[in-house]
């Protein structure tokens, strides 16, 4: 019995008396039957995950930034036992091999798993194909190896970036206080951890994760659509009290699959440093909230620019900012 026959065999008992009778229609189907009904079952709550993709991903998103955070609180750990008395710059590099290249090695695994399941999320766009939607092959492995590296760089830009200047004051003060190195090290906790007043610098290390999460999933976005040959797609805010100036620019409006894949390939073919300058992200005027970019050492706007223009400045696909919540939604029938 092929699976079109358990479909017609199911409906036809959907109107049947109650669980006993549906258990001994399942036990009376043959196992390759129950193999075709379970491959309809998963097309089924496919389709019903791509009615909200983001959600799955901001799932995603959330596990890899919990994931993060033990890793660097285990990396503290070792911060913590250097001894801060010594040369302050040998003990702020230590320090910086521990938070950057060190807790970006750690984290590949973790980076990778949630990566390409985001860049997958992403992939199974509504209304394409199933076949297009479970493709995972060399092309789309190499976007997802590309998005860790990105990622793996990214991490290891926070310590010089954000936190060995505070590091060094901490430490500094508290030898001059004659504090010993339990209490320098409670003060570096502080320090990443941050207070009510202030963030903390381990909300750097977050929003590398929030960005890579949401550059994945929209990613294997545009990779489907080109592979769905769907020529258009619409950009979608989440519309809320969080949403930006910038973000709500873009809400409802209709980029091209093709320069967007363009934008994806030119970025793949350089380091991930250079994706600053291909997608670069747009500013908002701090007394006008308008958005605008730098070009020539001079501002920008967007008010009243067409998608064409904003695709070719590298702005077709999310993420516009570092905790950007955008997606790509396919244009179908």
């Amino acid at each position: 019995m092929d699976s079109e026959k358990v479909r017609r065999r199911v409906l036809s008992n959907k109107r049947g008396s109650g669980l006993s009778e549906g258990t001994h229609l399942i036990r009376s189907f043959p196992t390759d039957s129950l193999r075709g009904a379970d491959a309809l079952i998963t097309e089924i709550l496919g389709g019903v995950l791509c009615k909200a993709p983001r959600s799955v991903a901001e799932r995603y998103e959330a596990l890899y930034v919990a994931a993060l955070d033990k890793v660097l609180s285990r990396r503290m750990g070792a911060v913590e036992s250097l001894e801060f008395d010594g040369e302050l710059r040998e003990v702020l590099d230590q320090a910086e091999q521990i938070l950057g290249p060190g807790l970006a090695k750690e984290m590949e695994p973790v980076m990778r798993r949630y990566m390409e399941k985001a860049f997958r999320t992403g992939h199974a766009l509504r209304g394409l194909p199933g076949t297009v939607q479970t493709l995972f092959d060399k092309p789309r492995r190499e976007a997802v190896d590309w998005l860790v590296k990105h990622d793996g760089f990214y991490l290891g830009k926070v310590f010089p970036e954000f936190v060995r200047e505070p590091f060094r004051d901490a430490i500094a003060q508290g030898i001059q206080e004659g504090l010993g190195r339990k209490d320098i090290a409670k003060r570096l906790r502080e320090i990443m951890a941050g207070s009510p007043e202030a963030p903390g610098k381990e909300s750097a290390y977050t929003r590398v994760a929030s960005v890579g999460v949401n550059r994945a999933h929209n990613w294997g976005g545009a990779f489907a659509l080109e592979a769905a040959q769907v020529e258009t797609y619409t950009w979608r805010a989440v519309s809320d009290e969080r949403s930006c100036a910038r973000c709500m620019l873009f809400d409802g409006r209709t980029f091209s699959t093709a320069p967007a894949m363009s934008l994806v390939r030119r970025a793949l073919a350089k380091p991930p440093e250079a994706i600053e300058k291909i997608s670069p992200w747009p500013l908002e005027d701090a007394e006008t909230g308008e958005p605008y970019i730098e070009r020539g050492g001079r501002r920008e706007s967007l008010k009243g620019k067409d998608e064409a223009w904003l695709q070719e400045q590298g702005m077709g696909l999310p993420p516009l900012h570092c905790s950007c919540r955008c997606v790509v939604l396919a244009n179908v029938e």
